[in-house]
């Protein structure tokens, strides 16, 4: 609702305090009847073609959120692959990114990225991240190898201050074995039979930032049955603020300990419903302030 001021009051500095208290125009009086009509007039048509503005805006950026989530694989395009997502993008299109390449014989490679940023622009990367990851990921291919040499690629495609990070997990569930890398992402919950569930913390550098870098990453055994949970920090950021607390949420005793809970308490649900599950409970009636994104993969 434009407010406009109409007074006696005529000095400059009491004309600056109207209009820097919000104010779109100061009259002052007296005042000449058409004047008024005239910028009353005014105003509204300008709140007319801004709300048409606005209107078109939200329809373009409903179109690249179409755009954004027709890159995305759903798991039933993938039965084979085994997977469970649940993605809450804090605006129309999101910077968090997510793909699944199932490569048959109980062989899959999930990747899960994290842009910098959580605008228009975090969300022009992913068409390119989909494509990298497909072009470099194989069960050949070690995922720190595969993350290296995306990384090569992000540095001569991106703007230096977009960066990203990401883990890339590899099962081979014929072989019964795992292969985990990451780049500066939050830790990978598993949930290995006949063991607790347990963070696989590794250190890593962001994709993007440098020419050469390595990736550090974990092999390890796995059994029918086990679950990694791999997800953004937006969703530990959800959990610390809920609790009054902020910044690296994601290596928090209190998130770990919530996350672990949850995911214990619905170990006996089918995956799809443990991840819904999980999220709902963890991001509650909470307004995410970042992305959020938890992937659920079963052995």
């Amino acid at each position: 609702m434009p407010i406009i001021f109409v007074t006696s009051l005529s000095d400059v500095s009491q004309k600056l305090t109207g209009l820097e208290l919000g104010a779109v125009d100061y009259i002052t009086k007296p005042f000449f009847e058409p004047e008024v009509v005239a910028r009353v007039r005014s105003h509204m048509d300008f709140q007319r073609r801004q709300g048409t503005i606005i209107h078109e805006q939200a329809n373009r950026l409903g179109q690249i959120q179409a755009a954004q989530r027709a890159l995305l694989v759903r798991p039933e395009q993938l039965p084979g692959a085994r997977f469970a997502v649940h993605f809450v993008p804090v605006l129309e299109a999101g910077g968090d990114f997510y793909e699944v390449v199932d490569f048959d014989q109980g062989r899959a490679a999930y990747f899960l990225a994290d842009v910098s940023g959580h605008d228009l622009g975090a969300s022009f990367i992913t068409s390119s991240l989909k494509a990298l990851f497909h072009q470099h990921a194989a069960p050949s291919q070690h995922p720190a190898d595969t993350l290296k040499a995306m990384n090569r690629i992000l540095r001569a495609i991106t703007p230096e201050e977009l960066y990203l990070t990401a883990v890339y997990l590899y099962v081979d569930r014929a072989r019964g074995n795992y292969a985990l890398s990451v780049a500066a992402h939050p830790p990978v919950l598993a949930c290995l039979a006949g063991a607790p569930p347990v963070f696989l913390d590794l250190p890593g550098t962001p994709l993007g930032l440098f020419d050469e870098v390595d990736f550090a990453s974990i092999e390890g055994s796995i059994l029918p049955g086990d679950r990694f949970y791999l997800y953004t920090d937006g969703l530990a950021d959800v959990v610390g603020g809920a609790d009054g607390m902020s910044g690296g949420m994601a290596t928090s005793p209190a998130f770990r300990a919530k996350l672990t809970e949850a995911c214990q308490r619905t170990g006996n649900m089918p995956l799809p419903d443990s991840v819904r599950s999980i999220t709902t409970e963890l991001v509650g009636a909470s307004t995410p302030g970042d992305d959020v994104v938890l992937l659920g993969v079963e052995v």
